[in-house]
């Protein structure tokens, strides 16, 4: 088993905005049944492929303590926004597409979550959902859904 260290996580988003946050404030993080993922179309000289791992579950619990941090982001009016803005936009819109761990010995991976087009046009994933708990945290949760025993498990419980 290789133990490395979690530094910062990326969400990203269907509309190409990302945020990224220190690990710090994740409470908990469970990502199951991951698997890689090959795809690609002809070129002029062959075909190009990209590989891409893939999650079918998620489960993330960020600390309120975030909300007065300053967090770098892309695509947004301003290059960083607060931890509040992050629960308010991932509480407005169900549209994260990918998260990009990265990790102290600087490599990164980059997973792809779970993904039904909502009723929106397609701009809304209708696996994901987002609460607040009874101590403040986000919770987020991307998946099919899933019983309390199974989302134990998913956190190691």
């Amino acid at each position: 088993m290789n133990i490395t260290t979690l530094t910062e996580i990326e969400f990203g988003f269907d509309n190409v905005e990302v945020i990224t946050m220190p690990a710090q404030f994740l409470k908990t993080i469970g990502i199951s049944d991951i698997r890689r993922c090959v795809f690609g179309g002809a070129v002029d000289n062959g075909l190009r492929v990209m590989r891409r791992l893939k999650a079918d579950r998620i489960r993330i619990s960020i600390d309120r303590a975030v909300e007065n941090e300053s967090l770098k982001s892309f695509g947004f009016a301003h290059d960083t926004l607060t931890g509040a803005q992050l629960f308010k936009r991932i509480g407005q819109f169900n549209d994260i597409v990918d998260l990009t761990l990265t990790y102290d010995d600087g490599t990164s991976e980059c997973i792809a979550v779970p993904w039904e087009d909502g009723t929106k046009g397609g701009e809304e994933n209708i696996f994901q959902r987002s609460h607040i708990a009874n101590d403040g945290s986000l919770v987020i949760e991307i998946g099919k859904d899933f019983s309390k025993e199974e989302q134990s498990e998913l956190i190691g419980l």
